[in-house]
């Protein structure tokens, strides 16, 4: 079953690009911020900081609470979600198509609009530990090596979702220090 497909592409005028994609059948809407920078483009001395900010923007903005982002979303039947990757920080979101103005303002704001708490920045560090211990560190394998090779002669570059590279005392040195 061939398809045509109606993807479009445009930067404006600020630099942000919007890819879009409309499926007239269907009547939900997934929206995503892609930020071009992840646990690759950190020093070793802040490694981990992307994906701790990913979790932080969930704790509140200057508009909404923790509680307030949960309720708005769960009141429209939302499923919002981030991921931190080597290349790039993801939150996104989906919701029906009557929804999309709410979406949008709850997406952007949680990217635009964060409060960096002190108790969260706390609190924070112990669910990020929980993390660490659960997470299968990945080693530099053959794969990771070909994917570089690739980057460097082509600029291809690859979206592998991960949550951290690199070694588990940066994440717990920079977790432990302010």
């Amino acid at each position: 079953m061939d398809e045509d497909r109606s993807i479009r592409r445009e930067v404006l005028p600020n630099g942000l690009t919007l890819i879009t994609e409309e499926m007239k059948h269907i009547r939900s809407v997934c929206i995503g911020i892609w930020i071009k920078t992840g646990s690759r483009d950190e020093d070793v001395q802040w490694n981990g900081i992307s994906h701790f900010v990913e979790h932080m923007v969930f704790k509140g903005t200057q508009h909404r609470s923790a509680e307030e982002i949960a309720r708005e979303v769960d009141s429209i039947g939302g499923n919002i979600d981030a991921f931190t990757a080597k290349e790039c920080v993801s939150f996104s979101m989906k919701v029906l198509d009557e929804h999309l103005p709410i979406a949008l303002d709850v997406l952007s704001d949680l990217v635009l609009n964060p409060v960096f708490d002190i108790q969260d920045i706390s609190r924070e560090r112990g669910v990020i530990l929980e993390e660490i211990k659960m997470a299968p560190w990945p080693t530099d394998s053959g794969n990771e090596r070909h994917r570089q090779a690739i980057r460097e002669s082509t600029g291809v570059r690859f979206l592998q979702p991960a949550f951290h590279t690199g070694k588990c005392d940066h994440h717990r040195r920079w977790i432990f220090e302010s």
